[in-house]
């Protein structure tokens, strides 16, 4: 009986093996949880790879373009980690990192004892009729909905054996909501979720160590741009330096 040995091509086969694998489940992950587990499951090396790779395609997005690649990265990291999509789930907001309403929509989805969501907009519309204009004033009056919100929604989320989560938030009713303003109902109806999700999933993921430390390097970055603003523009006025004195040069005397 002969033993086989591995040839060069066997070694680099079963090397490359576990990337494929890593590849395979990045790929195939639909759920928080599933994301998560592809990322722990990852070499260091591959991790890297990965969170250099995304922090590039998050670059050119909404969030990520007017942060710094270190900031960027932390954040990315901190959204593999727990399985969110830095992409699709994340909005930076200050200083703070905000898992927006898609990532709970998601969180919600996997959970098996979910069952599903109803949502009732109680903003005032003129098109409707006189029954529906008063129960959504008495709902607003219930939960403190501003008259002038332009956009306001109740969201309630239904389990198996626990439950209902309900929701209630609005939008439009500031000057300083421009994303409010310009889509009040969708807007309204996005927080709603967000906020009765975040009653029915724990949210084990805001005590994060990786969080935190995004949010300082975010904080940071903002700190530093601040100062460098109050410095004043390079080629406004001339650096004056103090020129050395030179001594004069005497004449060489002649014989």
């Amino acid at each position: 009986m002969t033993d086989k040995t591995k040839t060069g091509t066997d070694v680099a086969t079963t090397a490359a093996k576990p990337d494929a694998l890593e590849t395979s489940l990045l790929e195939n992950a639909k759920t928080p949880e599933e994301r998560a587990l592809a990322f722990r499951l990852a070499s260091q090396a591959r991790q890297s790879k990965m969170i250099r790779d995304v922090a590039f395609a998050c670059a050119e997005t909404g969030w990520g373009k007017d942060i710094s690649p270190v900031s960027r990265a932390a954040v990315v990291r901190y959204c593999m980690e727990i399985g969110a999509d830095p992409v699709r789930h994340v909005h930076i907001l200050g200083g703070t990192v905000y898992l927006n309403a898609a990532f709970w929509m998601d969180l919600c989805a996997a959970n098996q004892k979910f069952q599903k969501s109803e949502t009732r907009f109680i903003h005032a519309d003129p098109r409707c009729t006189p029954e529906e204009a008063e129960r959504r004033k008495t709902e607003r009056v219930v939960y403190g909905v501003p008259e002038e919100a332009l956009g306001a929604a109740v969201v309630v989320l239904f389990y198996d054996g626990r439950g209902p989560f309900v929701g209630v938030n609005w939008a439009g009713a500031k000057a300083t909501d421009p994303v409010g303003k310009q889509e009040p109902t969708k807007t309204a109806e996005t927080r709603a979720y967000r906020r009765a999700a975040m009653k029915a999933e724990p949210a084990w993921f805001g005590g994060h160590p990786q969080l935190k430390e995004a949010e300082q390097l975010l904080v940071q970055g903002r700190e530093l741009e601040k100062a460098s603003e109050s410095l004043p523009p390079i080629g406004d006025k001339p650096i004056e330096t103090e020129q050395p004195a030179i001594a004069p040069i005497e004449p060489k005397a002649t014989a």
